[in-house]
């Protein structure tokens, strides 16, 4: 009886497990694939910024913050670094290699210019590398967030290809469920009825039944055997 039970059950469970190993792998490959390749950008932006700022308070105080510049430019490039090893969308890797061009071209302008004489020199010379950095680390963020959108919309789809799996599944088990249970009393009922109708005829005098024994080992069968072998032995 509780066989079709442990099956529906059984089968769920497993498709559950492999269901939700997918759906972890999808956001984990958003995560590994995307997210951090927009991070990356968003840093490489951030530190562009960072280095224009210091040149223009070198250019307004007279100070030369060499250390500040040459450590922004190294993590721009240990994120440069991570960008390289991290392309996953199409499009990406050329968009990869014009940043990496870009960058060398900025960076060898900031060591020439680390400190500026005058803002023709920032908006002349540095201020336009700057941009094309930021244009190709843009593009880098634009690609890899659009990836973001088409694999989270489609996550969403798998979950309601899910939902309405696990709706179907469930809607299909129960009905098994259902017939398997009719089916099963009905079993059960039919040989318990010829018994009960058997004993009301024993209980009136009349041995000649013709209870015949049922094939099985169930406890049904086991009983309705017992009781035809002691109709047998009544009628000895």
């Amino acid at each position: 009886a509780e066989l079709p039970l442990i099956v529906v059950l059984a089968v769920l469970g497993l498709y559950a497990r492999a269901t939700m190993v997918s759906l972890s792998g999808k956001a984990d490959a958003i995560f590994k694939d995307n997210y951090r390749s927009v991070l990356v950008a968003q840093r490489i932006e951030s530190g562009v910024d960072e280095v224009d700022h210091l040149l223009l308070r070198s250019l307004a105080d007279g100070s030369a913050p060499i250390a500040s510049i040459a450590s922004a430019a190294a993590r721009i490039e240990a994120e440069l670094v991570i960008q390289e090893n991290n392309i996953t969308e199409e499009g990406e890797a050329e968009a990869t290699r014009d940043l990496r061009r870009a960058f060398d071209d900025w960076r060898r302008l900031i060591v020439l210019v680390e400190t500026p004489k005058s803002i023709g020199d920032l908006t002349r010379v540095v201020l336009p590398a700057s941009g094309i950095v930021e244009k190709h680390a843009g593009r880098i963020l634009d690609l890899n967030q659009d990836a973001m959108l088409k694999r989270s919309r489609a996550a969403s789809r798998f979950a309601s290809d899910i939902v309405e799996t696990f709706t179907w599944t469930g809607i299909v088990g129960l009905v098994l469920l259902m017939v398997g249970g009719v089916v099963l009393a009905d079993r059960i009922a039919r040989p318990l009825t010829r018994l009960a109708r058997s004993a009301r005829e024993i209980g009136e005098g009349q041995l000649d039944v013709g209870l015949s024994p049922t094939p099985g080992v169930d406890e049904v069968s086991t009983l309705v055997r017992e009781f035809h072998r002691m109709t047998e032995r009544l009628k000895a």
